[in-house]
């Protein structure tokens, strides 16, 4: 890539980065909203600059893992909005932020997604598994008796079927729910 576009491109990263995160606005009226800084999007941008080997981006990359890695729970879970945030007691940690989270840092440090690590995700997708192998609620709640958590996201659910490819695990009830929803 030309250099000089490259620079372009990390001066437009940085000037949008705060201490690693990257602010995204949320709500129901979103020209009201001030942006936050949030995991899912910090998490979706870190992804979109896997790959990148030019050392000009390092710093912010790093920046941005240290972002996912502050706002992680003890189970390997997130939350849509980063921990000290008050907001992020109102809503639970949730599969699509999770995903979202160890997508992008398969892509650039794969070694912290070890044994106890996976082992901790799994759990996470047992515990939302509407049936043994999928598909999964989006919400990380002991009790999904209530409406508002019992939703199962198609997003959600393809994100958890790429990053179980990213493990070399298929689900093959998890890959016939994604299907039927495209069919639908």
């Amino acid at each position: 890539m030309n250099r000089s576009l490259l620079l372009r491109i990390r001066r437009f990263i940085a000037d949008r980065q705060s201490s690693g995160a990257f602010a995204a606005k949320s709500g129901p009226r979103l020209d009201e909203a001030p942006a936050r800084p949030n995991v899912f999007v910090s998490a979706l941008i870190l992804d979109c600059l896997a790959g990148n080997k030019d050392s000009i981006l390092t710093d912010l990359i790093n920046e941005a893992i240290s972002f996912l890695l502050s706002h992680k729970s003890q189970s390997w879970s997130w939350n849509y909005w980063q921990r000290e945030n008050p907001r992020s007691r109102t809503l639970p940690d949730d599969l699509d932020d999770s995903i979202a989270a160890l997508i992008a840092l398969q892509a650039h440090v794969p070694q912290l997604l070890d044994e106890r690590a996976l082992s901790a995700v799994t759990k996470l997708l047992i515990r939302a598994e509407t049936e043994p192998g999928g598909p999964y609620h989006t919400w990380l709640v002991n009790d999904y008796s209530e409406p508002e958590w019992q939703d199962i996201d198609p997003a959600v659910n393809a994100s958890i079927g790429y990053f179980l490819k990213l493990q070399g695990i298929r689900l093959p009830g998890l890959e016939a729910y994604c299907e039927n929803v495209i069919r639908s």
